[in-house]
């Protein structure tokens, strides 16, 4: 055997038994354990409107950036989201903090749900409270997720007023956006 060639193979067989002892070290820590305490994450992907006037909705895109915070339980993070949404006549910049309950990390694809409660502004009047809810499903560093975000509508119970001065309808006491796909990687 030529040496550079049984060099190769020594050095492989031990990568691989350190690689070995490193995930049987890691799979007998505790929950938690061997999770990064921060972790950031990139997204963008669909978005759509409703409650604008007489029911129409309007359809664009959406960007997220996340901080994650990990607990004591290993299926609980904590998230703070920021968060833009452009769709046509609306666009909506939010903060919102929430929780992330997800399957075990060791699961191939793991799914996840996610709530919380934030601040919303449209097209840039008045900060408003809100909440969100959403699922999805992550494969190591990569994620898709959807969710629905409800916040109070700044102009709630003021008329809908069209071009000829025709009140249609009332606003509604909460405008819904809906983020049906949003693709990420986490970091």
């Amino acid at each position: 055997m030529r040496p550079l060639t049984a060099a190769f193979l020594a050095s492989t067989t031990c990568f691989v038994g350190v690689a070995s002892a490193q995930q049987s070290a890691h799979d007998s820590l505790p929950a938690g354990i061997g999770q990064p305490l921060l972790q950031a994450s990139l997204g963008g992907g669909f978005a759509k409107t409703s409650s604008t006037p007489l029911n129409s909705t309007t359809r664009g895109y959406n960007l997220q950036a996340a901080l994650a915070v990990r607990t004591p339980l290993e299926a609980v993070r904590l998230r703070v989201d920021g968060l833009f949404s452009d769709a046509g006549t609306t666009r909506v910049e939010a903060v919102t903090a929430g929780a992330v309950l997800s399957a075990s990390s060791r699961w191939a694809v793991a799914p996840f749900v996610l709530a919380g409660v934030g601040g919303y502004v449209e097209n840039g009047g008045h900060l408003t409270a809100g909440w969100n809810l959403g699922l999805g499903v992550s494969r190591g560093a990569l994620f898709i997720e959807s969710r629905v975000h409800a916040y109070r509508d700044a102009l709630a119970g003021e008329p809908w007023v069209i071009p000829n001065g025709v009140v249609a309808a009332r606003h509604s006491n909460y405008r819904y956006l809906w983020h049906p796909l949003t693709f990420g990687f986490r970091f």
